[in-house]
Protein backbone atom coordinates (compact mmCIF):
# COMPACT_ATOMS: atom_id res chain seq x y z
CA UNK A 1 0.00 0.00 0.00
CA UNK A 2 1.14 3.51 -0.79
CA UNK A 3 0.93 6.35 1.70
CA UNK A 4 -2.46 8.02 1.58
CA UNK A 5 -2.42 11.49 0.03
CA UNK A 6 -2.88 14.34 2.49
CA UNK A 7 -5.15 17.29 1.85
CA UNK A 8 -4.93 19.61 4.86
CA UNK A 9 -6.12 22.78 3.13
CA UNK A 10 -8.40 23.67 0.23
CA UNK A 11 -6.72 22.28 -2.90
CA UNK A 12 -7.56 21.90 -6.57
CA UNK A 13 -6.87 18.26 -7.41
CA UNK A 14 -7.02 16.64 -10.82
CA UNK A 15 -7.78 12.92 -11.00
CA UNK A 16 -6.50 10.95 -13.98
CA UNK A 17 -7.64 7.36 -13.82
CA UNK A 18 -6.81 4.28 -15.78
CA UNK A 19 -5.48 0.75 -15.86
CA UNK A 20 -2.11 2.13 -17.01
CA UNK A 21 -1.21 -1.22 -18.56
CA UNK A 22 1.32 0.03 -19.34
CA UNK A 23 1.58 3.71 -18.43
CA UNK A 24 3.15 5.64 -21.29
CA UNK A 25 4.10 9.07 -22.61
CA UNK A 26 0.59 9.60 -23.99
CA UNK A 27 -0.79 9.47 -20.43
CA UNK A 28 1.99 11.78 -19.24
CA UNK A 29 1.30 14.14 -22.16
CA UNK A 30 -2.33 14.56 -21.02
CA UNK A 31 -1.25 14.94 -17.37
CA UNK A 32 1.30 17.67 -18.18
CA UNK A 33 -1.23 19.56 -20.28
CA UNK A 34 -3.76 19.32 -17.46
CA UNK A 35 -1.26 21.00 -15.13
CA UNK A 36 -0.58 23.70 -17.74
CA UNK A 37 -4.23 24.32 -18.57
CA UNK A 38 -5.91 24.24 -15.15
CA UNK A 39 -5.06 25.83 -11.78
CA UNK A 40 -4.25 22.46 -10.17
CA UNK A 41 -2.34 22.12 -6.91
CA UNK A 42 -1.93 18.38 -7.46
CA UNK A 43 -2.67 15.72 -10.05
CA UNK A 44 -3.41 12.27 -8.65
CA UNK A 45 -2.92 9.25 -10.89
CA UNK A 46 -5.61 6.75 -9.87
CA UNK A 47 -4.42 3.30 -10.92
CA UNK A 48 -7.47 1.07 -11.23
CA UNK A 49 -7.49 -2.46 -9.89
CA UNK A 50 -9.10 -3.51 -13.15
CA UNK A 51 -11.04 -1.89 -15.95
CA UNK A 52 -14.59 -3.31 -16.01
CA UNK A 53 -14.85 -2.51 -19.74
CA UNK A 54 -11.70 -4.42 -20.70
CA UNK A 55 -10.52 -7.98 -20.36
CA UNK A 56 -8.23 -8.85 -17.47
CA UNK A 57 -5.02 -6.80 -17.27
CA UNK A 58 -1.90 -8.56 -18.45
CA UNK A 59 0.11 -6.93 -15.66
CA UNK A 60 -0.82 -7.29 -11.99
CA UNK A 61 -1.91 -4.26 -9.97
CA UNK A 62 1.31 -3.89 -7.92
CA UNK A 63 3.47 -3.85 -11.05
CA UNK A 64 1.17 -1.34 -12.75
CA UNK A 65 1.57 0.91 -9.69
CA UNK A 66 5.39 0.52 -9.84
CA UNK A 67 5.49 1.16 -13.58
CA UNK A 68 3.33 4.26 -13.19
CA UNK A 69 5.61 5.54 -10.41
CA UNK A 70 8.62 5.11 -12.72
CA UNK A 71 6.92 7.29 -15.34
CA UNK A 72 5.58 9.95 -12.98
CA UNK A 73 8.46 12.06 -11.69
CA UNK A 74 6.76 15.44 -11.40
CA UNK A 75 6.49 17.19 -8.01
CA UNK A 76 2.81 18.08 -8.52
CA UNK A 77 1.89 14.53 -9.56
CA UNK A 78 1.18 11.63 -7.22
CA UNK A 79 0.54 7.98 -8.05
CA UNK A 80 -2.18 6.51 -5.82
CA UNK A 81 -3.67 3.12 -5.07
CA UNK A 82 -6.80 4.77 -3.68
CA UNK A 83 -9.14 2.60 -5.72
CA UNK A 84 -7.72 -0.47 -3.95
CA UNK A 85 -7.68 1.28 -0.55
CA UNK A 86 -11.33 2.32 -0.96
CA UNK A 87 -12.16 -1.11 -2.42
CA UNK A 88 -14.03 0.46 -5.32
CA UNK A 89 -14.19 -0.91 -8.83
CA UNK A 90 -16.21 1.75 -10.62
CA UNK A 91 -15.37 5.43 -11.12
CA UNK A 92 -18.71 6.59 -9.73
CA UNK A 93 -18.08 4.73 -6.45
CA UNK A 94 -14.48 5.91 -6.29
CA UNK A 95 -15.53 9.55 -6.76
CA UNK A 96 -18.15 9.32 -4.01
CA UNK A 97 -15.56 7.90 -1.64
CA UNK A 98 -12.74 10.32 -2.52
CA UNK A 99 -15.04 13.32 -2.12
CA UNK A 100 -16.22 12.13 1.31
CA UNK A 101 -12.69 11.21 2.50
CA UNK A 102 -11.16 14.48 1.24
CA UNK A 103 -13.74 17.23 1.87
CA UNK A 104 -11.10 19.97 1.35
CA UNK A 105 -10.34 18.71 -2.15
CA UNK A 106 -11.84 20.51 -5.12
CA UNK A 107 -11.70 17.64 -7.62
CA UNK A 108 -11.83 17.50 -11.40
CA UNK A 109 -11.76 14.40 -13.61
CA UNK A 110 -9.09 14.44 -16.35
CA UNK A 111 -9.39 12.22 -19.41
CA UNK A 112 -8.40 11.84 -23.04
CA UNK A 113 -11.08 12.34 -25.69
CA UNK A 114 -10.95 8.66 -26.66
CA UNK A 115 -12.49 7.83 -23.28
CA UNK A 116 -15.57 9.88 -24.12
CA UNK A 117 -16.47 7.49 -26.95
CA UNK A 118 -17.56 4.78 -24.51
CA UNK A 119 -18.23 6.95 -21.45
CA UNK A 120 -21.93 6.06 -21.63
CA UNK A 121 -20.93 2.44 -20.89
CA UNK A 122 -19.42 3.40 -17.52
CA UNK A 123 -21.53 2.51 -14.48
CA UNK A 124 -23.87 5.44 -13.67
CA UNK A 125 -22.05 7.68 -16.13
CA UNK A 126 -24.65 10.46 -15.81
CA UNK A 127 -24.03 10.55 -12.06
CA UNK A 128 -20.31 11.05 -12.75
CA UNK A 129 -21.15 14.10 -14.90
CA UNK A 130 -23.36 15.40 -12.09
CA UNK A 131 -20.66 14.83 -9.41
CA UNK A 132 -17.50 16.37 -10.80
CA UNK A 133 -16.33 18.75 -13.55
CA UNK A 134 -14.63 16.88 -16.41
CA UNK A 135 -11.66 18.11 -18.48
CA UNK A 136 -11.18 16.37 -21.81
CA UNK A 137 -7.87 16.62 -23.67
CA UNK A 138 -7.38 15.80 -27.36
CA UNK A 139 -5.66 16.78 -30.55
CA UNK A 140 -6.63 20.07 -32.25
CA UNK A 141 -9.57 19.84 -34.66
CA UNK A 142 -11.03 16.80 -32.84
CA UNK A 143 -14.74 17.50 -32.87
CA UNK A 144 -16.40 14.10 -32.44
CA UNK A 145 -16.96 14.71 -28.72
CA UNK A 146 -20.34 16.34 -29.38
CA UNK A 147 -21.53 13.30 -31.34
CA UNK A 148 -20.92 10.87 -28.45
CA UNK A 149 -23.81 9.83 -26.21
CA UNK A 150 -22.35 11.80 -23.28
CA UNK A 151 -21.50 14.78 -25.48
CA UNK A 152 -25.06 15.02 -26.80
CA UNK A 153 -26.66 14.66 -23.38
CA UNK A 154 -24.43 17.28 -21.72
CA UNK A 155 -23.84 19.62 -24.67
CA UNK A 156 -25.46 22.52 -22.76
CA UNK A 157 -22.92 22.08 -19.95
CA UNK A 158 -19.86 22.34 -22.22
CA UNK A 159 -17.86 25.47 -21.44
CA UNK A 160 -16.90 27.60 -24.43
CA UNK A 161 -13.21 27.39 -25.31
CA UNK A 162 -12.48 30.90 -24.00
CA UNK A 163 -13.78 29.86 -20.54
CA UNK A 164 -12.31 26.34 -20.33
CA UNK A 165 -9.60 27.45 -17.88
CA UNK A 166 -12.40 28.36 -15.42
CA UNK A 167 -13.63 24.76 -15.19
CA UNK A 168 -12.29 24.35 -11.63
CA UNK A 169 -14.69 27.04 -10.42
CA UNK A 170 -17.72 25.44 -12.06
CA UNK A 171 -20.29 23.30 -10.35
CA UNK A 172 -21.02 19.95 -12.00
CA UNK A 173 -22.30 19.15 -14.49
CA UNK A 174 -19.63 21.08 -16.33
CA UNK A 175 -17.04 19.98 -18.81
CA UNK A 176 -14.49 21.53 -21.10
CA UNK A 177 -12.46 20.45 -24.06
CA UNK A 178 -8.76 21.28 -24.35
CA UNK A 179 -6.82 21.11 -27.62
CA UNK A 180 -3.34 19.70 -27.12
CA UNK A 181 -0.62 18.68 -29.58
CA UNK A 182 -1.02 15.13 -30.84
CA UNK A 183 0.92 12.34 -29.13
CA UNK A 184 -0.32 9.19 -30.83
CA UNK A 185 0.32 6.17 -28.61
CA UNK A 186 -1.86 3.72 -26.72
CA UNK A 187 -1.40 1.06 -24.05
CA UNK A 188 -2.97 -1.51 -26.39
CA UNK A 189 -0.36 -0.75 -29.08
CA UNK A 190 2.46 -1.12 -26.56
CA UNK A 191 1.11 -4.45 -25.25
CA UNK A 192 0.68 -5.73 -28.82
CA UNK A 193 4.27 -4.77 -29.70
CA UNK A 194 5.55 -6.67 -26.66
CA UNK A 195 3.71 -9.86 -27.63
CA UNK A 196 4.67 -9.84 -31.32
Amino acid sequence: MLDLPKVDRRQNIGLIGGSFDPPHEGHMHVAKWALRSLPLDKLWWVVSKRNPLKKQSTTDFKNRIKNTQKLVKQPKMLVTDLEAVFDTEFTVDFLSKVKSEYPKGNFIWIMGADGLNNFHEWKHWEKIFEMIPIAIFARPSYSDFLTTVAGKKYSKNLLPENRSNQLMQCKAPAWAFFDIPLKNISSTEIRNRKTS
